[in-house]
């Protein structure tokens, strides 16, 4: 089952998205965005291609469609053999890694603003550099001022000590004498100028090398250029786990097992990746993927309307309830709850404005709540239906069928929309939202792709552009029809549905649901959606959350795969 984190093309896409541009929504030619904002587009002139990782908030690295940055030839297709779960590269860390980073290694806060934090970063293909490092001197210079290398006036004894104990820890893997005598060089030649400046050389030659800004995964140096998967080295491991579990260097633990070799033992690989699912930092930034695979936007994203009473709370609440239903799900639950749980956690702004049983105070408590409004899991959080709903104008299908459509069922590609499509917008007259959807729907320009998407909108009809139950439209005063036809993906997805709690119970049962979500995890977590050729790895992942239907175990499974300490080598021109 393909995932669906990203995907452009594919069908002739007969979508209407101007025409619903006039209703405040958008058509088939945005699924590879507005489903999902971290998806969007690199700009007109930054250089970007097509494929390649992106940042999102919180500097998780995701890929978008096709994309590697790799550390030698590029191209499309895959390896030979099915043994590895992504391409060789070389990754730059984000703002965020670093400032991780640097706290965890120095003990000391900095602000790093190279706009690869919360911005959305398209790389190319091919390696790219990160260009200005002034950013990262002037971090270098904040670390200086609040570390004191050496007490304030470091000599060259003390410094060369200093160097030799940070330097590996820093560049995260063994160094040589000649890269220590590089930063011991340029420590005597500023010395001239004064013992503050001589300590910031250092330590701006330490945080600008690309030993610190790029994390590798090449595979060992004699095995580059071979045609067969390549093996990370231990150093390379363990970076790539602690980078992908807690956005950060390796711990001390993780490091010695580096160090001695041992992490590229199966059993040692897996006892690491146990020990680090019971941390809290890693259960954090796990969620973080998985909120982007499940359609929660960060916080600052969230969309409706602020004239609400008590708006700026009432934003903050919703992003916090809809993380702690994931917290539930995620690390004590089962896929199943992520479709049958009737908890909400609220405080009083939320039950207040969500019709919730009553609560006091600002403290979110977790409420069960076995009625017709809830009880469909994530489908029915209001932080889930606030997310997805794109427009604090109107009810919107499609972006609500979108999301679901891309998180849940992976389903065929879709393309572009026709050039004509304004024409049409003209021309329908609707009293409700639901009524010129199903116009929409009804049109042949429009058929070929919206009948695939819309149903799962039609669903979410009954809740309003926050998430609020109603019975009746507000725009015609009549009852909400919310019944669709779920049809063209050929499976136990396909059939009629009345509301959200159908769609659940459809979803839960299916197959393809649970590998839509394991697949489009596995996606995001390696920053790398994986080719034809990976899919039998990516198969083997996505059976074991099916046969367990844990998210621990298919974290478990995926991060202490074989697969995950192996490397394909791009062949050139492929």
């Amino acid at each position: 089952m393909g995932s669906g984190v990203a995907r452009r093309g594919g069908l002739a896409c007969q979508a209407c998205s101007v025409v619903l541009a006039a209703w405040g929504a958008t058509g088939c030619g945005h699924v590879a965005h507005d489903g999902n904002p971290a998806l969007a587009p690199a700009q007109a002139g930054d250089g970007a291609s097509s494929g390649g990782s992106f940042v999102a908030e919180g500097g998780a690295r995701f890929v978008a469609e096709g994309g590697a940055s790799t550390g030698g030839s590029t191209g499309g297709g895959g390896p030979d053999t099915c043994d590895a779960l992504a391409p060789t590269r070389r990754l730059p860390l984000t703002d965020s890694e670093v400032t991780n980073v640097v706290h965890d290694l120095f003990g000391v806060v900095i602000s790093v603003d190279h706009g690869r934090a919360s911005e959305i970063d398209l790389l190319s293909s091919e390696h790219r550099s990160l260009g200005d490092l002034s950013p990262y001197r002037t971090a270098a210079d904040q670390v200086t001022a609040q570390l004191q290398p050496c007490g304030g006036a470091p000599d060259a004894v003390c410094m060369a000590a200093f160097i030799r104990k940070e330097l590996p820890l820093a560049w995260r893997r063994p160094v040589s004498e000649d890269e220590v005598a590089g930063l011991m060089k340029l420590f005597v030649e500023a010395q001239a100028i004064g013992p503050q400046r001589a300590a910031e050389a250092v330590m701006e030659g330490m945080l600008t090398s690309d030993s610190f800004l790029y994390r590798s995964e090449l595979g060992e140096p004699a095995s580059a250029m071979a045609s067969s998967p390549v093996t990370l080295t231990a150093h390379e491991l363990a970076s790539a786990l602690s980078f992908t579990m807690y956005d950060s260097l390796p711990d001390a633990e993780l490091r010695a097992r580096a160090d001695d070799g041992s992490l590229l033992e199966p059993d040692v690989l897996t006892q690491q990746v146990d020990r680090l699912l019971t941390v809290p930092k890693t259960q954090d930034h796990l969620r973080l993927f998985a909120s982007f695979a499940l359609r929660l936007r960060p916080q600052k994203d969230l969309r409706f309307d602020h004239d609400l009473p008590n708006g700026a709370l009432l934003q903050d609440g919703l992003f916090q309830s809809g993380q702690r239903f994931l917290d539930d799900v995620l690390w004590r639950g089962h896929f199943q709850d992520l479709f049958r749980s009737h908890r909400v956690y609220a405080n009083e702004v939320l039950a207040t404005t969500f019709g919730l049983p009553a609560v006091l105070g600002e403290q979110l408590v977790a409420l069960d709540v076995p009625s017709d409004e809830r009880g469909a899991g994530l489908l029915t959080q209001p932080a889930f239906l606030a997310n997805t709903n794109a427009h604090t104008a109107s009810d919107d299908v499609v972006h609500r069928g979108l999301s679901v459509y891309d998180a849940f069922v992976c389903g065929p590609s879709v393309g572009s929309p026709p050039p004509n499509e304004s024409e049409v917008a003209q021309q329908i007259v609707a009293a409700d939202t639901g009524e010129f959807f199903r116009t929409i729907d009804a049109l042949p320009e429009c058929q070929s792709c919206h009948r695939l998407f819309d149903p799962f909108g039609y669903a979410s009809l009954s809740y309003d552009v926050i998430g609020r139950f109603q019975k009746t439209s507000v725009e015609s005063g009549q009852p909400i029809d919310s019944s669709a036809t779920i049809a063209g993906l050929g499976d136990d997805i396909d059939g009629p549905i009345q509301n959200l709690h159908d769609l659940a119970e459809r979803l839960v049962r299916s197959r393809r649901a649970s590998d839509c979500v394991a697949g489009n995890l596995v996606a995001l977590v390696l920053s790398q959606e994986p080719v034809e050729k990976t899919r039998c790895e990516a198969q083997e992942v996505e059976d074991a959350f099916a046969a367990s239907g844990s998210f621990v175990d298919l974290f478990r499974t995926l991060l202490s795969s074989p697969a995950f300490a192996r490397r394909y080598v791009l062949a050139p021109g492929k």
